[in-house]
């Protein structure tokens, strides 16, 4: 019979015990600072393909997620937000044909190429297609508190969003930083 191994909940500990415990940092197994969020409530371990890990204290899966969303994903800069509707704007080759220069758009969710006579008019069509009804396309996602450009890049290998138990902890070689008030 399989045993559910009892999750770190600081909020718990309180209650039962009258302690009062803050998570203020993370280590990981080569002593490297890891990410932290403190939100009061269970904790949580985040962990994607690209590298990323985080300690979070939540009182849900879903809030625990959403701090991760708002706190520790790359924001897409301005200048990029295009790559993230599957819009991009290709640099005039010469080699080709070097009296026919052209700024070719391509579109990733229509499967098209357009080509313009200049990078303005190129830009402005990339700008006209992300203002209509279009959608996101995969591996981004809007931030629910919306800094710079409000669209956020996830990882398209693979996430993962899991209790913390001293198990994990012990299997990571995660050390765990707290005050207690």
């Amino acid at each position: 019979m399989k045993t559910t191994e009892k999750q770190i909940d600081f909020w718990e500990i309180y209650q039962e015990q009258d302690i009062y415990l803050q998570l203020i940092g993370a280590t990981n197994a080569f002593g490297h600072p890891m990410r932290t969020y403190d939100d009061g409530g269970p904790l949580w371990y985040y962990e994607d393909a690209d590298g990323l890990t985080a300690i979070i204290a939540a009182q849900s899966w879903e809030d625990a997620y959403s701090i991760m969303e708002d706190e520790f994903l790359c924001r897409v800069p301005m200048e990029y937000v295009h790559e993230a509707y599957g819009l991009y704007l290709l640099s005039p080759c010469l080699a080709f044909n070097p009296e026919r220069i052209t700024w070719d758009v391509c579109d990733d969710v229509e499967n098209t190429r357009t080509s313009f006579q200049s990078e303005t008019l190129a830009k402005a069509y990339i700008n006209e297609l992300m203002q209509s009804d279009r959608d996101l396309v995969e591996g981004y996602g809007y931030q629910s508190n919306s800094t710079d450009s409000g669209i956020i890049e996830y990882c398209q290998y693979g996430e993962r969003l899991v209790p913390v138990t001293q198990t994990l902890l012990s299997e990571r070689g995660i050390t765990l930083q707290v005050t207690q008030d």
